[in-house]
């Protein structure tokens, strides 16, 4: 019996593991309890199984389209397996007849109640690695697949195969960063320093290679040697090894872009994009929306807070210069239309400049009338943009929308509190943080921490106080999982007690000095130690004599000194009440 011809066309889920025949026997006597040391009677069923059949099946059952890489052996179990997927709707194509070989079974004993007494696994197929023709099939540049999904069980060499398909089909130069794409994807839950988690939600790969004009498998070595450049020497001498090699497409000036944008190498950028406009390359959307990306990352100093004003007007010049190139209205593909306006609105949202709003809104227009819907994530994006500028009445109009409302998550209300505390307008932050809740949304961590900040630059560090302990109690966290939160407080902490010299206030300080959270060594960065260590001199101090001490002495953390509007405060001295006002 042959199985049901399938579509040649590339599946939506390729499922790579085993298709096994169960046999499971169990006796009639349901007060059989654990093995038995005779025969008795019962009854035996035989039925497909195999965790990736298993799946594929459910994936088919559900409307997927779905195909299963895998091997059977060649005898009755096996054409019965191959021809039951087939029946189901499973692609079978990639399903390996092996000769010589038998199929794998599974057989289990069971009690009268069900209960499992024993089982053997006899893997009847050698575990090897998946033919050349199915590889062919599902990999290389134009593989089409939308997710592929591996049975942990399968050898090593058979794992390290076909992890070149999500590696190979995942690697579109119109991306955004690992980084980027990982938080938007994953959702993480922020237990360490630097705010991922180990903890994989579901598989993000890989998408939908497709054919790429402008990237070439023979410039793909170049490209990989360029994203692995590790000084702006080596970019820059592999740079003119491609320009000696004729090896100067679009993709590569993308990889190029998109290192220069992750390591925050403004000049290796500025001469990247010289080069690129005395080669007279094609413009490219990919390539534009990575150029865009790069700049982005490259408007501050690595190390420094805010953005230069010296490279933003440049930056703003060279974006307007990459866009005019570029014919919006030729985007053909919903992901690069939402790639490209997200680019353009985080680096206008990073500029605020009028110039750079209204160029911003101007190409949002134009993307907008195009026949693509944009995604959740383009339009927390937009909104983001729209609060950074202070137009919160169309804001509150999208937090409204119905299409909208589906995407609001504790991602997007962090990111309107980073941009709410650039005005430090502390009541537009609480109408935003009481709009959530009342839409059920839960705040993390990271969202308290963001609402601080904003009463931190406002010059309201009592305030401060009050969000991180009931933000604590809300999201069940304590100093010693999270440095930040130790910063924010400790530097909360010393302006409240400096200006009070209340000996309540006092009291706690010195409780907060002996617990040891000014030392705290977990989850902290070198520049956060040695800012907890001189809070920790400066609280010293306050406790045993404050007269020397001012206002301005104790802004340690950053936002506070640089950004806050304590900064331009008079220099008050201890005891004066200066945060009554």
């Amino acid at each position: 019996m042959a199985p049901p011809a399938k579509s040649s066309q590339g599946p939506g889920l390729l499922v790579c593991g085993g298709a096994v025949m169960d046999h499971v026997v169990r006796p009639f006597d349901s007060k059989q309890h654990g093995a038995s040391l005779t025969s008795m009677p019962g009854e035996a069923r035989v039925s497909p199984g195999g965790v990736g059949r298993n799946i594929a099946e459910v994936a088919a059952r559900l409307g997927s389209s779905v195909a299963l890489l895998g091997a059977v052996g060649d005898d009755a179990a096996g054409r019965a397996l191959l021809h039951g997927c087939g029946e189901r709707g499973i692609d079978v194509q990639a399903l390996e007849v092996l000769r010589d070989s038998r199929t794998a079974t599974y057989t289990a004993l069971l009690d009268g109640k069900g209960e499992l007494v024993g089982a053997v696994a006899a893997s009847g197929c050698p575990d090897s690695p998946p033919p050349k023709k199915h590889r062919q099939r599902f990999q290389g540049p134009r593989a089409s697949l939308g997710q592929a999904l591996c049975n942990g069980g399968l050898g090593l060499v058979a794992l390290r195969l076909l992890c070149v398909v999500p590696l190979w089909s995942h690697s579109r130069p119109w991306q955004t960063s690992s980084a980027r794409r990982q938080r938007m994807l994953k959702r993480p839950s922020y237990d360490r320093p630097t705010g991922k988690t180990a903890q994989v939600n579901f598989l993000n790969c890989p998408t939908d290679g497709g054919h790429v004009s402008v990237r070439s498998d023979k410039a793909g070595p170049m490209r990989h040697a360029i994203k692995r450049c590790r000084t702006p020497k080596q970019l820059m001498t592999r740079i003119d090894e491609a320009v000696s090699n004729n090896l100067l497409e679009p993709s590569i000036f993308g990889a190029a872009m998109q290192t220069c944008g992750f390591k925050g190498w403004w000049r290796e950028l500025l001469a990247l994009l010289k080069l690129r406009q005395q080669q007279g390359v094609s413009v490219d959307p990919i390539e534009v929306s990575i150029g865009l990306t790069a700049l982005t990352s490259c408007l501050k100093k690595r190390g420094a807070y805010g953005v230069l004003q010296s490279r933003a007007s440049l930056a703003f010049d060279l974006a307007r210069g990459l866009c005019n190139r570029l014919e919006i209205d030729v985007i053909a593909d919903a992901e690069i239309l939402n790639c490209f306006t997200s680019s353009v609105l985080k680096l206008a949202t990073c500029l605020r400049s009028e110039a750079a709003r209204a160029w911003a809104l101007e190409l949002w227009d134009r993307a907008r009338a195009l026949s693509f819907s944009f995604s959740g994530i383009t339009y927390s994006t937009y909104i983001q943009f729209l609060e950074q500028y202070g137009l919160c009445e169309e804001v509150d109009a999208l937090l409204e929308d119905a299409a909208m409302s589906q995407a609001l998550n504790y991602i997007v209300l962090s990111g309107l509190l980073e941009q709410v505390s650039y005005r430090k307008d502390r009541e537009r932050a609480e109408v935003l943080w009481a709009y959530f809740l009342r839409k059920g949304i839960e705040p993390n961590l990271i969202c308290v921490l963001a609402r601080a900040k904003v009463h931190l630059l406002a010059g309201r560090p009592t305030v401060v106080l009050g969000i991180l302990e009931s933000g604590m109690a809300r999201c069940g966290s304590c100093f010693e999982e999270n440095g930040r939160l130790v910063q924010e407080y400790a530097q909360s902490f010393l302006i409240a007690s400096h200006s009070s010299l209340d000996p309540q206030v006092l009291h706690h300080l010195r409780e907060f000095l002996e617990s040891g959270h000014f030392s705290i060594e977990e989850k902290t960065s070198a520049s956060m130690r040695n800012s907890l260590k001189q809070m920790k001199s400066l609280a010293e101090m306050l406790l045993s004599d404050p007269s020397n001490l001012r206002l301005h002495d104790l802004l340690v953390e950053w936002k506070a000194r640089e950004m806050s509007v304590m900064a331009k405060w008079d220099n008050f001295r201890a005891g004066t009440r200066y945060l009554d006002d």
